[in-house]
């Protein structure tokens, strides 16, 4: 599996769309494969992803909570939240009518997401106390551990990148009961997402009914 093989299965989300819910054994294998073949180069250290959440809008899959973006494949997306290994992604633009910001516009049309790293590992061991490993667990500790500390005037050697691993990783990568972090209250949460649209052409009782259904949904790995 090479770099732009992985780039190839990043390229078209809607492949893990199934009507309303992802394709459970293809996003699987996408986990497989991130999680034991690759591993993120940063200068002369490496990382294995150990904990992965997908997310993934459409007209037919409306996981709301997921960040609007035009991506590439494979891009790093940096957000509120942490960093995600994009998939192609494409949404409209338009000005917001109070604050005159450009900021996306939510259609039938949208199709966007990627991949959250909540928790990488040193892959070198160090002699830490106690046979201790250098884990980086959350999406916030991961982001700040893979982008701290790079030159703003020049490209970076520890710029991180995606890379084939040199072995397969051990153990097995497991499904969870469901994503972290979802508030039960779907209207609050509703009225907060949509503040990063400049428009949205979709009602919000269908919003809700689609929040309510995708917080609960195993869309989460571990290894």
């Amino acid at each position: 599996m090479t770099s732009e093989d992985l780039k190839k299965l990043l390229a078209n989300p809607l492949h893990y769309v199934n009507g309303n819910v992802l394709d459970a054994d293809k996003y699987r294998q996408l986990a497989e494969t991130l999680m034991k073949r690759f591993w993120i180069k940063k200068g002369d250290r490496h990382y294995w992803i150990k904990d992965i959440e997908f997310y993934i809008y459409c007209d037919s899959h409306r996981d709301i909570i997921t960040y609007p973006r035009n991506c590439e494949a494979g891009s790093w997306f940096l957000h509120d939240s942490g960093v995600d290994i994009a998939f192609q992604s494409k949404t409209d633009y338009a000005k917001h009518p109070r604050s005159k910001r450009w900021k996306p516009r939510l259609t039938k049309n949208s199709v966007f997401g990627g991949i959250l790293i909540r928790e990488i590992e040193r892959v070198e061991k160090l002699e830490l106390p106690d046979g201790a490993v250098e884990s980086f667990k959350g999406p916030w500790l991961s982001r700040n551990e893979l982008f701290y500390s790079m030159d703003a005037f020049q490209p970076d050697p520890l710029f991180p990148q995606l890379e084939p691993s040199a072995y397969k990783k051990p153990g097995d990568v497991k499904v969870l009961e469901k994503r972290e972090g979802f508030p039960d209250n779907a209207e609050k949460k509703i009225s907060t997402i949509k503040y990063n649209y400049s428009i949205v052409d979709i009602p919000d009782e269908e919003l809700i009914a689609a929040y309510d259904e995708y917080r609960l949904k195993p869309y989460h790995f571990s290894i």
